[in-house]
């Protein structure tokens, strides 16, 4: 675990979607590079199953501690391997360092019939039982609605119940991601919110944590 009070550096990404030559990328990347924790938004697979999220959770644990939510696009069997793995922050929180992780996998139910969405109720009720205060990092799949949330179709497709919740809560930090088209940095209120675009083409986020909070949208290959 890191240590209290002193800077981290974490690693954010989302979205793998069982892309192999993606993950040898990332794994490479992950040997020269050294991070306090690794924050994955959801989507290891699509529409799975879990052997490659088991992949992938083995070249994200020997480099770092792991905080993950399932994607949509993932299958209830990938949320099990999660949890077995000690990873999972779908609906509860893990502690970092003096921070803490809350999170919420999935996508809010739409036209399209995915593996694991949930109603906006679903998603306010269960965001809502959690500890999300100033010293949160919460880690959704959806984004909050109306930030990078824009789908292909031209539609927002982000959750207004994540929204709410960091309105009404502020944590310091939101990592979000599901919508491939769309990246950036964004604030809401007083929280900076990193919206991912997909790991499977390379895209992630370097995050510092100290007294301010810097964030970084690279290219891991």
């Amino acid at each position: 675990m890191p240590g209290q009070n002193r800077a981290m550096r974490l690693l954010a990404l989302a979205d793998i979607h069982a892309e192999q030559q993606a993950l040898g990328h990332l794994a490479a990347f992950l040997k020269h590079e050294r991070f306090d924790a690794i924050l994955y938004a959801g989507d290891f697979t699509q529409f799975g199953p879990a052997g490659f999220a088991s992949d992938a959770l083995d070249v994200l644990q020997r480099a770092a501690p792991v905080y993950a939510v399932p994607g949509n696009l993932d299958t209830p069997d990938v949320l099990e391997l999660l949890k077995k793995r000690g990873v999972s922050v779908h609906g509860e929180t893990k502690k970092l360092g003096d921070w803490t992780v809350a999170g919420w996998g999935g996508s809010p139910k739409g036209f399209v019939t995915t593996p694991i969405q949930f109603t906006e109720e679903q998603i306010l009720e269960g965001l809502a039982a959690l500890d999300i205060g100033p010293k949160t990092i919460l880690v959704t799949h959806a984004p909050p609605r109306g930030i990078g949330d824009i789908s292909s179709k031209g539609e927002h497709a982000g959750s207004t119940s994540i929204r709410r919740i960091i309105e009404e809560r502020k944590p310091a930090l939101h990592v979000c991601a599901h919508i491939h088209e769309q990246e950036g940095i964004f604030e809401l209120g007083p929280t900076k919110i990193v919206k991912l675009r997909a790991a499977k083409a390379g895209r992630a986020a370097v995050i510092k944590l100290d007294r301010a909070i810097d964030v970084q949208l690279i290219s891991f290959w």
